[in-house]
């Protein structure tokens, strides 16, 4: 009798012992799958992935701002040697004197970048960077364009080009777009155009 009474003894025990950790089991899924943890991870997810874009951003910055370095040396000193000399010329060809704008608007945009001032580096903001630099390469020319004796030829590429290594006018680039707006909206609406451009741009 007293084994048998030990026997249902021990097997209520064990039953009790499982019914517990059953329910601790159920009890922890419940706790893993409620909103609040949830809402904890995806937390911490986002956390992360901010913090790793903000390291890329970091170290694309600190990239950006060493090419705006280089583009100062070889577009104002001859130290860059053929390279340098060679896509000093390139520059200028294309941008007149706004290719000298063009390093120090690099190295303003890294340190805006490594300060948090502006948004992550992605396609779209480098879309806008390369927009708002056209545009002012656009209101530099257009003083240059004189739209009576204009021409688009071809054959008109390699003079327009030289111009803009002598800093005599806004560069091959400048002079065909800004031309093609005056030539359709007149000159201050090319200005009005570029300063409209450039501030949605700074607002997107």
């Amino acid at each position: 009798m007293k084994s048998g009474t030990k026997n249902n003894t021990t097997t209520k025990g064990k039953r009790n012992t499982q019914a517990g950790s059953s329910k601790n089991t159920n009890g922890g899924a419940a706790k893993a799958g409620d909103p609040e943890s949830r809402a904890q991870r995806r937390s911490q997810n986002a956390l992360a992935k901010e913090k790793t874009s903000r390291v890329k951003d970091e170290i694309l910055a600190i990239v950006i701002i060493a090419l705006g370095i280089f583009f100062v040396i070889f577009l104002q000193t001859d130290a860059a040697g053929l390279v340098g000399n060679a896509a000093a010329r390139f520059m200028k060809g294309c941008f007149g004197l706004i290719a000298f704008v063009f390093p120090y608007y690099m190295i303003l945009y890294g340190i805006l970048l490594l300060a948090k001032k502006t948004t992550h580096i992605s396609v779209k903001s480098v879309i806008l960077f390369l927009i708002i630099f056209f545009m002012i390469v656009m209101i530099n020319a257009g003083r240059f364009v004189d739209i009576t004796t204009f021409s688009f030829a071809f054959s008109n590429w390699s003079k327009l080009f030289a111009g803009g290594v002598a800093l005599k006018n806004g560069g091959l680039l400048g002079m065909m777009l800004s031309a093609a707006v005056i030539k359709v909206v007149g000159i201050w609406s090319l200005y009005l155009f570029c300063l409209v451009v450039i501030l949605i741009c700074l607002l997107l």
